[in-house]
């Protein structure tokens, strides 16, 4: 860990972190990062992330240290996150650790896919009002571990360039911080 990095809730930054109740703020695609449930909410589920709120860590970016991954930068450069929920999921909407989900992703590198992504941390977002993290590990359609996190509900992009330096870039937990939350999805 660099001599500037601290502890947070999405992980180690370069900059002591601030309060995050206003981070996001109010309006269409401005706190909300679902833009849509595809189907309905029995059965399978496909989840598309707002852009903004999701990042990946690939190649030297993944395991930077056992606890955390660094981001792939910058993280606007990743687009149109989509989450399938697998077969027989008893309950699609709830992202426990464990569960399973298909994963793919534009970009200006051509993007990515992870057919079989675990989750490997749930955990409410900083500031709470129903946001979350969730983080997928799995094996990349080139055969390389990768990170996909997932913020529903929070301003990642904000985040992330206000906690950047090049000495000392932001990172996210790969691990459960608090294992009884599971972040969920209304249904209506």
């Amino acid at each position: 860990m660099r001599a500037r990095a601290v502890e947070g809730p999405l992980g180690r930054s370069a900059w002591v972190l601030k309060s995050f109740g206003t981070i996001g703020g109010e309006g269409p695609g401005r706190n909300h990062s679902v833009n849509a449930f595809r189907q309905s909410c029995a059965g399978m589920l496909s989840f598309q992330a707002t852009d903004g709120a999701f990042a990946t860590s690939t190649g030297n970016n993944v395991n930077t240290d056992p606890r955390w991954s660094t981001f792939d930068h910058p993280p606007t450069g990743t687009t149109d996150l989509i989450i399938q929920t697998a077969p027989g999921d008893s309950d699609p909407r709830l992202f426990e650790v464990g569960d399973v989900y298909t994963l793919s992703w534009g970009g200006a590198d051509g993007g990515g896919e992870i057919a079989d992504a675990t989750v490997v941390r749930s955990d409410a977002a900083p500031g709470g009002q129903g946001a979350g993290v969730i983080v997928f590990e799995g094996t990349d359609q080139n055969g390389d571990l990768a990170h996909i996190l997932w913020t529903p509900g929070f301003n990642l992009d904000q985040w992330y360039w206000d906690h950047y330096t090049p000495e000392a870039p932001p990172a996210f937990y790969t691990y459960d911080r608090n294992p009884s939350y599971d972040h969920s999805f209304i249904c209506f």
